[in-house]
């Protein structure tokens, strides 16, 4: 409430009620002089120039009278406005006269009349003070216009942090449930060694699982990373399954270094390549192809895994207990909207992911 207070009537709004009183003042002296041509200027001081002089000295007081009862329920608040209203247009009345008679005698111009004529007058022209009553209402009209629309802006802007909130909230849930899988398979593969009395690589292993692991827990906070670390991050796992496969995988690894700068979603590689691992390499004794290409084409950043698939295994496309690929299209999804793609193309030659992002640094 204080903030949408701070807001409508900060600073700026003394100069606001300045300007808008002025402006209603030239318009309406410009619209007496069209309208009659031949009328004494002197009769400007008489209206508009009183009268709207009165109406920006009492406004002044509309905003205090607004915001005292804006708590109060609704007809309570009818009922302090419509009295407060009729207030206003008997005070701007009598203001206003007195203000004509003071102006006049000021600039030495004819007088309309003296201060002894106004009690009359006031009984005669008694009608006047609707002037101000309908004045009051149109001014606290635009109060509640403006006072809503500001709740409205600042609510606007409440909900987007909070879901700014929760969509990060979920991003970073997806980025946990992947750190456990990967460790998964990453043990397996060490235990795979000890078992089969590797004990030399399964110590390698464990220290590059450490170095790993120490790599994620230096960037656990962030959502983005450049590529530099994010390939970093991911020739610490390729290290882990190479001493898996040995020979029987070729990984090619192809980024430009002038677009190293650019960040990604921290851990988009790994779930992919892990896949690949995972379902693509094949089980006789031929070589199976790894390859990751990032190239940056126009205002996108294009990423490709391919795995040459010698022995035709396809990859799942997210179903299943698939848990990786499915959490990386969810990431997407939260962090782009509509501005990726994910694309997986399986040929007699292999298994492509292709993968399009936005630049962003």
């Amino acid at each position: 409430m204080l903030f949408i207070r701070r807001k409508l009537f900060g600073k700026g709004f003394n100069k606001s009620h300045t300007v808008a009183f002025a402006c209603f003042t030239v318009i309406s002296i410009g619209f007496y002089m069209v309208t009659d041509p031949g009328a004494d200027v002197t009769h400007l001081v008489f209206w508009p120039v009183a009268y709207f002089l009165t109406l920006w000295l009492l406004g002044f007081a509309i905003p205090w009278f607004f915001l005292k009862w804006l708590g109060k329920p609704f007809q309570t608040k009818v009922v302090y406005h419509l009295g407060v209203a009729v207030l206003f247009g008997t005070v701007h009345m009598v203001l206003t006269d007195v203000f004509i008679v003071l102006l006049e005698r000021f600039l030495n111009l004819p007088e309309h009349f003296i201060f002894s004529d106004l009690p009359s007058k006031w009984l005669f022209s008694w009608h006047n003070l609707f002037h101000g009553f309908i004045w009051y209402f149109i001014y606290t009209g635009v109060l509640n216009m403006l006072y809503f629309q500001a709740m409205y802006l600042a609510e606007e802007a409440k909900n987007q942090d909070l879901n700014s909130s929760l969509s990060n909230a979920r991003v970073r849930t997806l980025s946990t449930e992947l750190n456990p899988h990967f460790l998964f398979n990453a043990m397996n593969s060490i235990t795979m060694q000890v078992r089969k009395n590797e004990n030399a690589q399964a110590v390698e292993g464990l220290a590059d699982l450490g170095d790993m692991l120490r790599a994620v827990l230096n960037t656990r906070h962030e959502i983005f990373i450049s590529l530099k670390k994010e390939i970093e991050l991911l020739n610490h796992y390729i290290s882990l399954e190479k001493r898996r496969f040995g020979e029987k995988i070729k990984i090619e690894v192809d980024c430009h270094p002038k677009i190293l700068h650019y960040s990604v979603p921290k851990l988009l590689l790994q779930p992919i390549v892990e896949n690949a691992f995972k379902h693509g390499i094949n089980l006789n004794d031929q070589t199976s192809v790894l390859s990751i290409k990032i190239v940056e084409i126009d205002h996108f950043v294009k990423i490709q895994v391919f795995n040459s698939n010698t022995g035709k295994i396809t990859w799942p496309s997210g179903g299943g207990k698939s848990v990786g690929l499915p959490n990386t299209v969810e990431r997407l999804r939260r962090l782009y909207g509509t501005d990726y793609t994910f694309q997986i193309k399986q040929s007699e030659t292999g298994v492509l992911i292709d993968i399009t992002l936005p630049k962003q640094t």
